[in-house]
Parts: structure tokens; sequence; C-alpha cells
């Protein structure tokens, strides 16, 4: 977890006793206009999924989005301490099945017929450096695929 963010989450520790008593919520979190980092945050409520999101990720307030997904059960034992971002182990624990997305950097998951594919920021870096190594004569050691080659005709 980066500094900034551990930093965040102390911020967002309960302030009162009974709030530990309150459900927990996985809520899908996005941002109109730039779905290069959406992914899964487990929170009590969705005001701190959407400040978690905004601030790990470098948003701006009120940038994000957050979708109830489902409550989570109080008996499942999460790999990380909300809110916190959801881990394929965690989806997988609460029935989402995990898909092939065919790009080893992108993560994709199933639930109830709808699929939700995880911003593919990482996954375009790593591209785009495959693209310069390949460039310099030095293959795509990340094994991305390459981009396909866009000719514009004037």
């Amino acid at each position: 977890m980066h500094q900034k963010t551990s930093e965040y989450v102390n911020q967002l520790k309960p302030s009162r006793k009974t709030s530990a008593h309150r459900p927990m919520y996985l809520y899908w979190v996005t941002v109109p206009g730039d779905d290069s980092e959406d992914w899964f945050i487990f929170s009590r409520d969705a005001r701190t999924a959407r400040s978690f999101h905004e601030e790990c990720e470098g948003y701006s307030p009120g940038d994000a989005k957050a979708e109830c997904i489902m409550k989570v059960p109080p008996s499942l034992k999460l790999s990380v301490k909300p809110p916190d971002h959801a881990n394929l182990e965690d989806l997988e624990m609460l029935g989402f099945e995990i898909l092939d997305s065919g790009d080893q950097y992108v993560r994709m998951v199933r639930k109830d017929g709808r699929t939700f594919t995880e911003g593919a920021l990482e996954s375009l870096v790593r591209t785009i450096r495959d693209d310069i190594f390949e460039v310099s004569g030095r293959g795509r050691p990340n094994k991305t695929k390459p981009r396909p080659t866009k000719i514009q005709v004037n």
C-alpha cells in the first residue's frame, strides 16, 4: 500500500464503537469518462468508497461514482481491511466468476450475468513499454500483444 494510501485509510478509521458493527458493502467505483482505474472497493458506505478511490487513484473530490453491488456477509473474512480494493480471492468467495480477459494485467469478473472489467491503465502502460522495446529491437519483455497499427490516409 502506498504511503499516501495508508495515511488516508487511517483518517477513515471508525470514530465510534458502533461503526464497527455497521454492515460492509462491496462497491463498483468508477469515474465517468475515464475507465482507466475502475475496480471494486469494500466500504461501509458509498461516500467512503468514492473518497477512497479518488484519493488512491489521484482524482478530484466528487469525480468518482460508487454503485453498491452487494452487502458482504459478516462471516466472510476479507483479505483487506476496508476501505480497500477487493482482491480476486475476496470476489471469488462472494460468488464472482473469475474470467480470462486475454490480458494478464486486466482483471475481469462476472456475477449475476454482469461482467466487470478492471480499469486497464496498468495494461496500457505495459503495452506502450513493449511497443518502445520492440521498436528498439528488444522484443516485448512484458509479453503484451502488439497494438494494431492505424494507417491514416489524407
